[in-house]
């Protein structure tokens, strides 16, 4: 698998599409931009308005019922697995539903283009500001994106909501990389963590990167506690609800690691590797902030041993920032997933063969991806020491000829 992998870094490590050496211009960036713009967040508004949607759906209009009567939904459904702050986020998107008269379903999904959009306007930002590309491309990598297009536009989660705090911080993060702004980045990323705490990771990579270990650690610990401190109005009849729904609440199994490992192996390996990646990822592979973030993501994916859809996203979003072969294998991959679970009509259910496969595809995609990480490390300090070696007999040569 190693050498597999190291044969096709060789072979497409200078390929990019739309790299930053000028194939676009401007009237080529600007089309690229509106195409992006028409095509991208006109398909998301199409799925939205012309499916339902699924599951998910349906326990959204269930929240937003009990959040209109005041009730509490952690006692009264079992369809809510997040901190607080979306079931309000849902309540004033019914409200805005019944104002409009539009579908609650376009409208959240409505809402969360609307959310895509300010990805990809940061997307492009820091592809500018690190001098990786022109902003327009970034802008419409993302908007682009096959796999946020599907998930946001029919599958409508709101993984995107929760991820964009981290975007921004990212973004603050590269205009002082100095001297960062961790008190701006501290909110960013514990508003990331309300929103869903699927994000706990990056949130954990981004404190890391941004200040010191000691400060990094009870930033962290302070995020956890705001996280823990939202469930109290719902206690204590919602208690057993939030440990069951929140707190325990495990995706769809038979994902990646989960097919080979016994659960505490598989479950040991991943929140070592998860709480060790900003280290390995700052110390080891000397990966950039934004880079370390996309990392993450990827780690996350490959790593996990539950599984659900809307996941597929997380590492699409920074990843779009440098787009590399991996990015693209990645997303082909996992739209070719999305697609089949579409037509076929199994959303969650991965044991059956077909499913299964096609799932776990897109795990080896992502283990692919994270390995590159490791091997593009590898090659590097190779290229080191051949540069030292070679610096170090061209140096002997001219002693000799000196001495001579």
């Amino acid at each position: 698998m190693t050498r597999l992998l190291n044969r096709f870094q060789q072979k497409f490590e200078n390929v990019r599409l739309l790299n930053n050496t000028g194939i676009l211009n401007e009237a080529g960036l600007v089309t690229l931009t509106l195409f992006a713009i028409v095509v991208g967040v006109g398909l998301r508004l199409l799925l939205a308005y012309g499916f339902r949607g699924n599951y998910d759906q349906l326990s959204y209009e269930i929240v937003a019922d009990i959040m209109k009567r005041g009730g509490n939904i952690y006692a009264e459904t079992y369809r809510y697995n997040y901190s607080p702050v979306w079931a309000h986020v849902l309540s004033f998107l019914y409200q805005i539903t019944s104002l409009s008269h539009l579908q609650f379903h376009f409208v959240i999904r409505s809402f969360l283009t609307l959310v895509d959009i300010l990805i990809g306007l940061f997307v492009g930002l820091i592809c500018a500001r690190l001098g990786f590309t022109d902003a327009r491309i970034g802008f419409s990598m993302y908007l682009l994106n096959p796999v946020s297009i599907l998930l946001i536009g029919f599958h409508g989660q709101f993984e995107n909501l929760a991820m964009l705090p981290l975007l921004i911080a990212t973004y603050i993060y590269s205009r002082q990389p100095a001297t960062p702004p961790w008190k701006w980045i501290w909110l960013l990323g514990t508003l990331s963590l309300l929103i869903k705490h699927i994000t706990v990771f990056g949130v954990w990579m981004l404190f890391l990167y941004s200040t010191t270990k000691r400060r990094a650690v009870m930033m962290f610990l302070f995020s956890v506690l705001i996280f823990i401190v939202t469930f109290l109005p719902y206690l204590p009849e919602g208690g057993s609800g939030i440990v069951r729904n929140v707190l325990t609440y495990q995706a769809v199994t038979s994902w990646g690691l989960a097919r080979f490992l016994p659960k505490l192996p598989m479950v040991l390996v991943f929140y070592a590797f998860m709480i060790l990646s900003p280290f390995i990822a700052k110390n080891y592979l000397s990966l950039s902030q934004a880079k370390s973030m996309e990392f993450s993501g990827v780690a996350l994916l490959a790593l996990i041993f539950g599984i659900g859809k809307q996941y597929l996203i997380i590492p699409i979003i920074f990843g779009s920032i440098f787009y590399s072969n991996w990015y693209w294998i990645y997303t082909l991959v996992a739209s070719c997933c999305i697609a089949v679970s579409y037509v076929t009509g199994h959303f969650s259910v991965i044991d059956e063969p077909l499913t299964s496969a096609v799932w776990n595809s897109v795990w080896l995609a992502a283990l692919c991806w994270l390995l590159s990480y490791f091997l593009t490390r590898k090659k590097s300090i190779m290229r080191y020491f051949h540069r030292m070696y070679k610096a170090c007999w061209v140096a002997d040569m001219k002693q000799g000829s000196t001495s001579e």
